[in-house]
C-alpha cells in the first residue's frame, strides 16, 4: 500500500472562509481494533481508506448526522457517540472541518453498503493503510502515545548505548521511540539501529520505533516509519509507502510543508534551552502554542521537557504531548 502525496504550499490564506462539515465514526472493538472503509472506485480518493462517516445536512448536528451516516453505510445503529477530535484541514482550496466521534457500542454486524471494503486493524497497523490527507491527524491521535523518547548520540559506544536504550524503553510510559545518531555515517548508522531495532522487539515489543533516516531505509530495516529532520522534510516531493511518518519543524514554514507532504505529526523545539542544543534559540512556550495552534498535525514539544507537568503544558498549549532525549534516557549528564 502506498501513499503519495504530491507537496503543494498553500497559505492558509487560500482556505476556504466556511469550512465543508464532515463526520467520522472512530469505531472500535473491544479487542482495540478500529473499523476503517475503502473509497470505492469512482469517487474522489478511491482506493484509500477512511474513518466512516460523510456530510452533515442542514440544521443536523454532528452526532445525528454520523448516526444517519453509519446506518446508510454500513447497517449498523449506534448508541451514544463521544467526542474525539475535530481536524481543521485546508488544502486544494477548500476547507474541512472533520469531526470525530468515538463508537465503541452499536448494534448490527458492519458491512459495505458503499464502500468497496471493510477491515478491523489495530493502532499500530494504522499506518499500513493510505488515508486521505484530513484523516491522517485523527488515525495518528488515536495510534501514537504522548511521550516520544528520541535517542542521543552513540558516543560512549554500542554497549554502553543498548544498555541504557533497554533501561530508557522499560519505562512503561514511553510508547514511542526513534534512534537517531547523526554522528555516523550511513553504514555505521545501518549496523547501529538494527542493533537497536532488535533489541526493543525483544523487549518492548509493543513500542512504535522510527528511524531518523528516510523512509524507505526505514521499512526495509524493519521500523515502523520515519522521523525526518527539517533538512530532509525540505527536500521532500512526495509520501511515499506505508508506515508512520513525522518531521521536525521550527517555524511556520516548515509546519506549512509538514502539512503538504501529509504528515502523521510533527516535532516542534526547541522549548526551552538545551545542554545538547546550547546556539538554538528557544521558542519558549507561547512560541510552542502559536505554531501548534497554527497546525492540524499532531505535534509533540522538545527541547527541555519530559516531565509529567510538561505534557499537561503542552497538551494546553495545542499539542499532543512531549519528545525527549536526556529526560527520558539514563545518563540524564547527556
Amino acid at each position: 500500500m502506498t501513499d503519495h502525496l504530491p507537496v503543494t504550499i498553500e497559505p492558509a490564506s487560500q482556505a476556504l472562509s466556511q469550512p465543508l462539515q464532515v463526520v467520522a465514526g472512530l469505531i472500535r472493538r473491544p479487542d482495540d481494533r478500529w473499523l476503517i472503509a475503502r473509497r470505492p472506485p469512482g469517487k474522489t480518493d478511491a482506493g484509500l481508506w477512511e474513518f466512516p462517516g460523510g456530510k452533515l445536512e442542514p440544521g443536523e448536528d454532528a452526532a445525528s448526522a454520523l448516526t444517519r451516516e453509519l446506518d446508510e453505510e454500513l447497517g449498523i445503529r449506534i448508541g451514544a457517540a463521544s467526542p474525539f477530535s475535530t481536524v481543521h484541514w485546508h488544502g486544494g482550496g477548500r476547507a474541512l472541518e472533520l469531526i470525530g466521534l468515538q463508537v465503541d457500542r452499536w448494534q448490527g454486524e458492519p458491512h459495505a453498503r458503499e464502500h468497496s471494503e471493510l477491515a478491523w486493524v489495530s493502532a499500530r497497523e494504522l499506518a499500513d493503510y493510505p488515508m486521505p490527507a484530513p484523516d491522517l491527524p485523527l488515525r495518528a491521535r488515536i495510534a501514537l502515545p504522548v511521550r516520544y523518547l528520541i535517542t542521543p548520540e552513540p558516543t560512549r559506544g554500542e554497549a554502553i548505548f543498548l544498555a541504557e536504550l533497554a533501561c530508557a524503553i522499560a519505562q512503561p510510559a514511553i510508547g514511542l521511540a526513534s534512534i537517531r545518531a547523526r554522528s555516523l555515517d550511513p553504514e555505521a548508522y545501518r549496523t547501529h539501529a538494527l542493533a537497536a531495532l532488535t533489541l526493543i522487539r525483544h523487549q518492548r515489543p509493543d513500542l512504535i520505533v522510527l528511524l531518523h533516516s528516510d523512509p524507505a531505509t526505514a521499512r526495509e530495516l524493519g521500523a515502523d516509519g520515519a522521523h525526518l529532520s527539517s533538512a530532509q522534510l525540505a527536500h521532500a516531493q512526495h509520501r511515499e509507502g506505508p508506515g508512520w511518518l513525522l518531521a521536525s519543524c521550527h517555524n511556520e514554514a516548515e509546519l506549512r510543508r509538514a502539512e503538504a507532504l501529509g504528515v502523521d505529526a510533527v516535532v516542534i523545539g526547541p522549548v526551552l534551552p538545551t545542554r545538547s542544543h546550547p546556539g538554538a534559540e528557544a521558542l519558549g512556550w507561547a512560541g510552542f502554542a502559536r505554531l501548534a495552534r497554527s497546525t492540524w498535525l499532531q505535534s509533540y514539544a522538545l527541547g527541555g521537557v519530559g516531565e509529567s507537568a510538561d505534557v499537561e503544558r503542552a497538551q494546553a498549549a495545542g499539542g499532543s504531548g512531549v519528545a525527549g532525549i536526556s529526560a527520558y534516557w539514563a545518563d540524564s549528564a547527556r
